[in-house]
């Protein structure tokens, strides 16, 4: 069921986040979606050829990877392994402000969101919405930088004519992450897949076979 696009040329990590949205795409429901060429967009967005298909998001973080699939309006998703962020203290508080005045993170302290996981699951947040807009992590922290006002007041709130929500998600203890979707009433589930390729393969088989 993989075709060609999902296979050649690639590496075992690209084969397998191919493996895995095909797999999460088969549980979507629509089989067909399963075999539906994957283009990307100038920005570098992945989506499918097919008009009527979903959206969908990818994440990669060390050996994690995270697909999340919408049926309706956009979907970002972005997943961190926690570790020590290689930005100054001050850049870290300026983005924090900055994100503060647009509403993200409201409740967090600023000092609070430049102090490790309390930051990165800030960034996982901005780097969600930069999936979900399609425009990149860049354009959201250029757009941070707006003075918040009645003008730009939707910056962060909206993606087209979407209403957005922004959530955090609670996955291990080596991980932060977020999504953002379009649905503010939604609930995601959350599959766990082998590591292994090969084991990987044979249950997305199985799967489609069903």
């Amino acid at each position: 069921m993989l075709s060609a696009q999902d296979i050649e040329g690639r590496s075992d990590e690209s084969r397998r986040t191919r493996i895995i949205l095909r797999f999460a795409l088969s549980r979507y429901g629509d089989k067909d979606l399963v075999l539906c060429p994957i283009e990307a967009a100038a920005a570098g967005r992945p989506f499918l050829l097919d008009p009527d298909g979903p959206s969908f998001s990818i994440s990669h973080s060390g050996d994690h990877i995270a697909v999340a699939i919408a049926a309706d309006g956009p979907v970002g998703i972005d997943i961190e392994r926690i570790r020590q962020i290689k930005m100054s203290t001050k850049r870290q508080l300026q983005i924090a402000n900055q994100a503060r005045a647009h509403g993200i993170d409201a409740a967090i302290d600023a000092e609070a969101a430049a102090d490790g996981d309390e930051f990165l699951s800030l960034w996982t947040k901005l780097e969600a919405l930069g999936k979900a807009r399609g425009d990149g992590i860049g354009a959201v922290l250029t757009e941070l930088k707006t003075q918040h006002n009645e003008a730009t007041a939707n910056l962060f709130s909206k993606v087209g004519s979407a209403t957005i929500q922004v959530r955090s998600l609670l996955l291990t203890t080596e991980l932060a992450g977020a999504l953002v979707t379009a649905d503010s009433k939604g609930t995601h589930d959350v599959y766990e897949v082998p590591n292994d390729l090969s084991v990987l393969l044979a249950q997305f088989e199985t799967n489609c076979s069903h």
